[in-house]
């Protein structure tokens, strides 16, 4: 018996709300029809499948029409997982990125909607796997769509890199990084075995050295860091303002302070200080 959208939605987690809407959209859009959905499987034409597909799709407001879509050719990613042997927990777990975004959306803006379209070709077409608390993507450089590192950031001219991504729901603790870390060196060499990754990199707003300011040594986020050699700091990098405070269309002065990481912050910001983020290497 093949896999529902419905079913797929329930076993990622997506509350009740946004299941019904994307029950509704599936109805109205001829999905089977989507055509450019081939192109979110191909790493060089990720940009201009959703390019086209927005197109297609007109008018998206809080993005539940492409949230749709990336659902339904997540369906076509479960079938690539099977056909590979990758186990279920895998994919599960892979794809719960996208109730992680749909609940993030609601944290910033007060209602649900999904803003990471950009984002999830990854995981539909097989870049990116989360194993554990950590996500890998696997990079060949040079991508078109890909991140690529600064040569200065890399420990070697090799092409393939695997990149590391830190969920927001992440324990990044030493033991469960360390956890994480066993489990892809089995998992890339189980179903990748041609991917002869020598460079582990990470590019996070936690690893921003200017974060050993504001939080003590003995904080997770600092262990974290310390795991890496700091490769290159990105100071106008704002993405920081996201994970934080939940935006980063806030005036620094009007930011919230709610914990104690969000005080110390805006203190360090106000007083004309960066977070930005940086480049790191195991």
């Amino acid at each position: 018996m093949s896999l529902s959208l419905k079913d797929l939605c329930r076993n990622i987690g997506l509350p009740e709300a946004v299941i019904q809407t994307v029950s509704s959209l599936e109805e109205s859009i001829a999905l089977e029809q989507l055509e450019e959905l081939d192109l979110l499987f191909d790493s060089e034409k990720w940009d201009e499948g959703l390019q086209r597909l927005r197109t297609r799709l007109g008018e998206d407001k809080h993005g539940f029409k492409i949230l749709t879509v990336v659902l339904y050719a997540a369906l076509r990613t479960k079938k690539n997982y099977e056909v590979m042997g990758i186990e279920d927990a895998v994919f599960w777990d892979t794809m719960k990125c996208i109730t992680r975004f749909v609940n993030e959306y609601r944290e910033s803006f007060g209602v649900y909607g999904f803003d990471r379209a950009f984002w999830v070709p990854r995981q539909l077409s097989g870049m990116l796997y989360r194993l554990g608390s950590l996500e890998f993507e696997m990079l060949v450089s040079p991508g078109v769509n890909m991140p690529l590192y600064s040569q200065e950031s890399l420990v070697s001219d090799e092409t393939e890199i695997l990149d590391i991504h830190i969920p927001s729901d992440a324990d990044i603790s030493r033991e469960k990084c360390e956890e994480s870390f066993k489990m892809a060196k089995q998992f890339f060499s189980r179903y990748f075995p041609e991917f002869r990754y020598k460079n582990i990199c990470c590019r996070s707003w936690l690893l921003a050295p200017g974060l050993k300011d504001v939080l003590p040594e003995n904080s997770r986020i600092i262990q974290f860091q310390n795991q890496f050699q700091i490769t290159k700091v990105h100071p106008e990098n704002q993405e920081f303002l996201i994970w934080i405070y939940k935006r980063k269309d806030i005036p620094y002065e009007n930011l919230p302070e709610n914990t104690t990481l969000q005080k110390n912050v805006k203190r360090y910001l106000l007083e004309g200080k960066y977070i930005g983020s940086a480049d790191g290497n195991l």
